[in-house]
This record gives structure tokens, sequence and C-alpha cells, in this order.
């Protein structure tokens, strides 16, 4: 891959960030106790892996967008308002 190519993939990441803001990564049990704190919460999951299964989730809260991968499905509470999406792309800084 050529300088030129990496460097174009960087500016439509860092695009991509200003456009939507900062992407918050927590560990599960942190996204799980955000969640709990939270009066009827929308998150957003997908389920994935080529080789082993993984969970990707997705909410917001106070205005930061907070994402999550577990190795495992995460327990919310029974009021959690639920999207299942088919991918959950995250760029990898």
């Amino acid at each position: 891959m050529g300088a030129e190519t990496v460097a174009i993939q960087q500016a439509i990441v860092i695009n991509a960030l200003k456009a939507n803001g900062a992407i918050i990564h927590l560990e599960p049990e942190q996204f799980e106790k955000l969640a709990s704190t939270i009066d009827a919460p929308l998150v957003v999951a997908a389920e994935g892996g080529v080789f082993s299964t993984h969970y990707k989730y997705v909410m917001h809260y106070k205005g930061l967008t907070m994402y999550c991968k577990s190795k495992e499905a995460l327990n919310f509470p029974a009021n959690t308002e639920w999207v299942v999406a088919k991918t959950i792309v995250v760029p990898d800084l």
C-alpha cells in the first residue's frame, strides 16, 4: 500500500470522526454498568466473527457515543430498547 493510499484512508477516518464525534471504547463491565443507570437505554447490537463469535454494542450517553466489543453477550436491563444491526463498524485509531 502506497503512502498516498494510507494518507487518503487516514483522511477518510478523520473526516468520519469529525462528522460523528468521539467514540468512547468501554470494557464490557463498564458498558453494562452504564446501561443499568439509564432509564430505557437504546442499544445497537451486532453479532459477528469469523473464527469465534463476538458481540458489538453502541449506545449514546449524554451526547457521547459509547462502544463495546465482547466475547460474550452482555446483560442489559429489561427495559432496554434494541436495534439489531447487521454490522457495527468503528474506526480503530
